[in-house]
């Protein structure tokens, strides 16, 4: 792969109108602003710092609704997303590749029709339904290329950022894992929620630091990101984000020597893994887990996976709507989970295919496996240079691999679920040159729109 194989943005060359000038640079630091917001709001970066109530609801029943200057950020995403999206529909048009994913949206909405909680289906669903929106209107003004750098640079603030918030407020950032953990006997979760996502999030920083050079980030700046990201690993006590980790820099690696098999070896190993994916709670690992320091009930995992299989069977086919399940209301179906399961209160059942199954039931899961097989189609975009298209890949196989542990694609606000929307409509869009002139990513061989 060489570094001027990237393709730039769908535009037509910049002309040397003032006005033009003036209009280009806008959009450049806007649609960064809603990347970067983007990311931290889906990734629930610093969300206890807006956490309201006393330590106990700090660190249980957990929730920023109240805060207003965290409803704020919201509504400027929200803002954002939907000033953006009218100039993107004035200069662009509307592309085809929305109308591909409206089944699965609409299934959202609509399932709150026979929705155990319509109130709740409506509301985590109107949240979904922006979700793929904003991730439409990036994936139209933001080039893929672009969105890995930002993704990439804001991780790295994230990853430095938790190491204060740990000294400041340890019982935020950590917290003594039942079993011990590798380091410490604790997990770090720093800025994010849980210390799953830490996990998740740093072996993506370390991806993208990895094939830094082709996204126009300095050698020096790349080096501090994969050490950074190898040293908080083990903190994270995350075996999937170690996993995750460890298969990413691997194909990545092993596919730079191969080129042309990139979609067919990359395609392959996602395929196993999102197989692996679904079937994972119906078969036995035997010690498996061990291996990895993990108990062979996976913390609680099997009986909840045990108890999922029994409540699929009550509602196969459309499931009890989008996030109507775990409704707290007296007479919801949740407490027989509850109370069939050690860990009380949990608020998924910790594997995707399973809780999109739940929420959506076989069509919904039929729709989900769909759209990731699409998504990986961003392989055979030959518009994005083979550099962009094998990152945004691993990205999305890192995913992949989590949402076997854990409620990841299809949630109703997760970086997850956004970056499989991007990358769904990114495989559907066709990306023209920019020229830039005398810029500096241009002397490095990265053209950067």
């Amino acid at each position: 792969m060489r570094a001027n194989q990237y393709v730039g943005h769908p535009l037509a060359p910049p002309s040397f109108d003032p006005t033009a000038r003036l209009i280009r640079r806008w959009e450049r630091v806007s649609t960064a602003a809603l990347t970067v917001l983007v990311f931290l709001m889906a990734s629930s970066s610093f969300y206890y710092l807006f956490v309201t109530g006393d330590r106990e609801a700090l660190l249980g029943n957990k929730t920023a609704s109240q805060n207003p200057i965290y409803m704020l950020m919201w509504a400027a995403l929200y803002g954002l997303s939907g000033l953006m999206f009218l100039w993107s529909v004035l200069t662009r048009g509307i592309r085809p590749c929305i109308v591909a994913a409206l089944p699965l949206v609409l299934l959202v909405l609509i399932s709150a029709v026979w929705s155990v909680n319509p109130k709740t289906t409506l509301f985590y669903g109107f949240m979904f339904s922006m979700n793929a929106l904003v991730a439409y209107t990036l994936s139209q003004m933001v080039h893929p290329a672009r969105l890995i750098r930002l993704l990439g640079l804001t991780l790295l603030f994230c990853l430095m950022a938790s190491y204060p918030m740990w000294y400041l407020m340890p019982d935020v950032a950590s917290n003594v894992r039942w079993g011990g953990g590798w380091v410490y006997g604790i997990q770090l979760r720093g800025v994010f929620a849980h210390k799953s996502d830490a996990g998740y999030y740093f072996a993506i920083l370390f991806l993208i630091m990895l094939a830094g050079r082709w996204f126009g980030i300095s050698w020096r700046l790349r080096l501090f990101g994969m050490t950074a990201a190898l040293l908080t690993m083990p903190l994270t006590n995350s075996a999937t984000g170690v996993v995750a980790l460890i298969v990413m820099a691997g194909l990545l690696l092993v596919t730079e020597r191969m080129p042309r098999l990139q979609p067919l070896v990359i395609g392959s190993v996602a395929a196993i893994a999102a197989l692996v994916s679904v079937v994972l709670p119906f078969i036995d690992l035997g010690g498996v887990p061990q291996l990895l320091g993990r108990d062979e009930g996976l913390t609680g995992r099997g009986d909840i996976w045990e108890a999922g299989k029994h409540f699929v069977a009550v509602r196969p086919i459309f499931g009890y709507g989008y996030y109507g399940f775990f409704d707290r209301d007296t007479f919801s179906p949740v407490w027989d989970l509850w109370g069939r399961s050690q860990y009380f209160f949990t608020p998924h059942f910790h594997n995707a295919a399973m809780d999109v199954t739940i929420s959506l039931g076989i069509l919904g899961l039929a729709l989900y496996v769909v759209m990731l097989c699409f998504a990986f189609m961003v392989m055979l975009n030959e518009t994005l240079a083979a550099p962009t298209r094998v990152v945004l890949a691993l990205i999305l196989l890192a995913f992949v691999i989590s949402a076997a542990f854990d409620f990841t694609f299809m949630k109703h606000n997760n970086l997850a679920t956004f970056l499989l929307f991007y990358t769904f409509f990114a495989a559907q869009t066709r990306y023209t040159p920019a020229h830039l002139s005398g810029s500096s990513a241009q002397r490095r061989g990265v053209v950067h729109r």
